[in-house]
């Protein structure tokens, strides 16, 4: 739809004519534009046929024309892909910092920015971030648990152009945890039948045994996602 100032206005002056006219094209009398087009808003009357309207004067006009620049072209928002932030072996929980940087063609400002965190990937962005650093470089920092979690970072300009963007990042255990284990254990081979490898190293053995590892523990640590697994060892001659 158009709006007042979008269309082309034509100002034609005849030889020897007493009269100029405004019209919408380059011939005031072939009946375009049709009577009663213009609005009566400008001076309370509407245009006949041909033309929008006559000038008296023929040596000098004035026009005014109201010019507007539109940015229609939304912020584009470039994030760092994050790699697994670690937890903090006391709370179990890992702080997160996310650098993104915003570029905005709008020069009045730099674009407003507001940012929601869906935790665990649930699909709900119920999560904040504090956001820090200043145009075009910026910083989100938050605190969360062990999983899998994404940021929305929402862009919007001074001229009304708005884009969203996300950033799936992750929270692990980085913690090993701690054993204390027996110094000294003695047990007895056992023979095996010939040509037996019994701990799969291409090496024929003479006489092995298997044993838990739980016989060598003392004490298990647990650390951020919960006790260790032990696994049974093969001792061999």
């Amino acid at each position: 739809m158009e709006e007042p100032g979008m269309q082309d206005v034509w100002l034609i002056r005849r030889p020897n004519s007493t009269a100029a006219y405004l019209d919408a094209d380059n011939n005031p009398l072939n009946g375009f534009p049709a009577a009663g087009t213009r609005s009566t808003a400008c001076n309370g009357q509407t245009n006949p046929q041909g033309y929008w309207t006559t000038l008296q004067s023929i040596g000098h006009w004035k026009y005014t024309q109201m010019i507007k620049v539109i940015d229609s072209t939304p912020p584009v928002v470039t994030p760092t892909a994050p790699a697994p932030f670690c937890t903090n072996a006391t709370t179990c929980q890992g702080t997160a910092t996310i650098t993104f940087s915003v570029a905005d063609g709008c020069a009045a400002s730099p674009p407003s920015l507001m940012l929601a965190v869906d935790v665990n990937s649930t699909g709900q962005f119920t999560g904040s971030m504090t956001l820090g650093g200043a145009y075009p470089n910026y910083t989100a920092t938050g605190t969360f648990p062990i999983g899998n979690h994404r940021l929305r970072i929402r862009a919007n300009d001074f001229c009304g152009n708005v884009v969203t963007s996300f950033v799936d990042f992750s929270v692990v255990d980085c913690m090993a945890t701690s054993l204390i284990c027996t110094n000294v254990m003695s047990v007895n081979l056992m023979a095996q039948q010939p040509n037996v490898d019994a701990d799969g190293d291409g090496d024929i053995d003479v006489a092995a045994v298997a044993i838990n590892a739980e016989l060598f523990v003392n004490q298990t640590g647990q650390d951020c996602t919960g006790h260790c697994v032990l696994r049974s060892i093969v001792l061999m001659n």
